[in-house]
């Protein structure tokens, strides 16, 4: 190992170093620059409008690190374009520290060429690494919360002091960021045994994210067994491919010692912890499949594990000096590819992000703007894809942040799902204007989720205010002879008691069954449930915890489920067929 030698300090690896760290900042700068607004960065980007409402909710809506962060991110591009390649820098050093167990020096060669080599293996092990360093959501919480979580758990690797202060406020601020970091901090914590203090802050840190919302969805898991072996497909993957690299790069090596002993390097490393870290891996990887908000993008904590398990063979292999020059030939090789692909992919999007934001904020409010979709629809290793393909998302964006009511794409593609356009009136009993005002949405939305949700809040709003409304939530201008009289309702609250079902479409099954996943309690309370396309009626069975539809035309479909007294409206979608 490189460790074990004697090294001879060199001024050229100081500026290989430099001119690695300059370049490294600097396009990673531009592209952090050049990285649309999308997903979470909307709803920060709300509250700097002034759409909150103090001090107090703001802090309540952003609770953690990666939050905290991802507000300030989305409100300058300059900052995201200074600090989060500074972020990155920080997270590769400190990757490095815990794979070495010291602090890397700036004039050796072999630290220069390890810190290189980690910077590729990231990109080469990490799904989605382009759109991890760059995405302003995923940033703040995995290059933002990874930086200070390695920096945090390198005193113990290291074996340095670390002050009690800094061990409760650390493990604090770590435990209660992002789940799976907080999650494996405290493993990796408790594996050292160094720091009770660290422990038990971690540990109170990861109740308390546990016990608040988002809560853990697992939806990166599949049923049954084999199913949810596949779930773990992508990370093995990835992380396979790292591991072939690293095992073909130590095979070469061998040969290349029992051809020319001269060029053979230092035996083998004794490495202890290689199985350990590699079963952490699997662990990390099965982690993050429990959400909440699961994607392949998630997985870079497992990869920093994979990476530090890693770090001694890349030690040994670049002993051998022909090994070295393959070892740097495919690390400069890797950045030199991600980077001009950054680059190019951004210089676009950046366009054509402008151009839709000159289009929204140009649009009359109360309008349907209609705007270009991305030339990306689908998510790629740099970007997410099309972020409003679903109704939902797109018009709470409309209404919360532009102020109009709904966003149209201009050209439509195959992937989208139109608006089931579900007009909606709020009806109250016994209230006044003035005890309304301020508590109504701008307009109330025509998708049926988003409109529940925007009747659920104005409830919840008028009950911190006191105020215990009886008070609907009625569809308009849908008629449906089922109903024989009775009220169509999306939610309804009445003595105090909410009713806003809470319902989740599923991906359709190999029969084109549209799954509406609800409650049992709900379905036994009302236990008539009907589908609609047009004016024809379908009963619907509900089984497996879902209600099963099965469109047959492309017409807007609704499901409504009835008790004798009233009907709800469950869903209402436009299928794509």
């Amino acid at each position: 190992m490189i460790d074990a030698r004697v090294t001879v300090p060199s001024p050229r690896a100081r500026i290989a170093l430099l001119a690695f760290v300059l370049a490294m900042l600097t396009i990673h700068g531009i592209v952090a620059y050049l990285s649309p607004l999308v997903g979470e960065d909307w709803g920060h980007w709300q509250w700097a409008r002034g759409d909150g409402t103090g001090a107090v909710d703001f802090l309540a809506a952003h609770r953690t690190l990666a939050e905290l962060v991802g507000y300030a991110l989305a409100q300058s591009r300059l900052l995201h374009a200074i600090a989060t390649p500074l972020a990155s820098l920080g997270l590769l050093v400190g990757l490095f520290v815990l794979a070495a167990r010291r602090l890397p020096r700036a004039d050796v060669w072999d630290d220069v060429v390890a810190l290189i080599v980690l910077s590729a293996l990231i990109w080469i092990g990490c799904p989605r690494a382009g759109l991890v360093y760059f995405s302003r959501p995923l940033a703040a919480a995995w290059i933002y919360g990874g930086a200070a979580t390695v920096w945090l758990l390198a005193p113990l690797r290291c074996g340095w002091r670390l002050p009690l202060p800094l061990a409760i406020a650390g493990g604090l601020v770590i435990g209660a960021g992002t789940r799976q970091l907080g999650t494996l901090a405290l493993v990796l914590a408790i594996r050292e045994r160094r720091h009770r203090a660290l422990i038990a802050a971690l540990a109170l840190g990861n109740v308390v994210l546990y016990a608040l919302p988002p809560y853990p969805d697992f939806r990166g898991w599949k049923p049954g067994f084999e199913a949810s072996l596949n779930s773990l497909y992508l990370e093995i993957k990835e992380g396979g491919e790292l591991i072939s690299l690293i095992a073909a790069l130590a095979f070469a090596k061998l040969l290349v010692g029992m051809r020319w002993p001269r060029w053979a390097g230092e035996p083998a490393p004794v490495v202890r912890e290689t199985l350990p870290l590699v079963g952490f891996w699997l662990f990390a990887a099965a982690v993050a499949l429990c959400g909440p908000g699961y994607s392949d993008a998630t997985l870079l904590p497992a990869t920093l594990v994979l990476c530090v398990a890693a770090y001694p063979y890349v030690a040994w292999i670049v002993t051998s000096r022909p090994l070295q020059v393959v070892v740097i030939a495919l690390a400069l090789t890797t950045h030199a590819i991600v980077w001009a692909y950054s680059l190019a992919t951004y210089v676009r999007l950046d366009d054509e992000f402008r151009a839709r934001m000159a289009i929204l904020e140009a649009a009359a409010p109360g309008s349907v703007p209609a705007i270009p979709p991305y030339s990306e629809i689908e998510g790629t290793f740099w970007w997410y894809g099309e972020e409003w393909p679903r109704p939902g998302p797109r018009q709470v964006a409309a209404i919360e942040v532009f102020g109009v009511r709904d966003i149209d794409f201009d050209p439509w593609f195959r992937k989208m799902e139109r608006n089931a356009g579900v007009e909606v009136r709020f009806e109250a009993d016994q209230l006044a204007p003035a005890q309304l005002a301020g508590h109504l949405p701008r307009y109330w939305a025509t998708d049926v989720q988003v409109a529940r949700a925007q009747f659920t809040g104005v409830i919840d709003a008028l009950a911190d205010a006191g105020v215990h409304a009886t008070a609907r939530l009625a569809v308009v201008g849908l008629a449906v002879p089922e109903l024989r009289g009775r009220p169509l309702l999306i939610a309804f609250a009445e003595r105090g008691n909410l009713v806003a079902p809470s319902t989740r479409r599923l991906s359709p099954n190999d029969d084109d069954d549209y799954p509406l996943a609800v409650k049992p309690a709900f379905a036994r309370a009302y236990p008539e449930a009907y589908a609609y396309v047009g004016a024809a009626a379908t009963p619907v069975r509900y089984e497996d915890r879902r209600y099963w539809v099965r469109p047959m035309t492309t017409e807007r479909t609704v499901v409504i489920a009835c008790d004798p007294a009233r009907c709800i409206l469950v869903d209402a979608f436009v299928p794509r067929l």
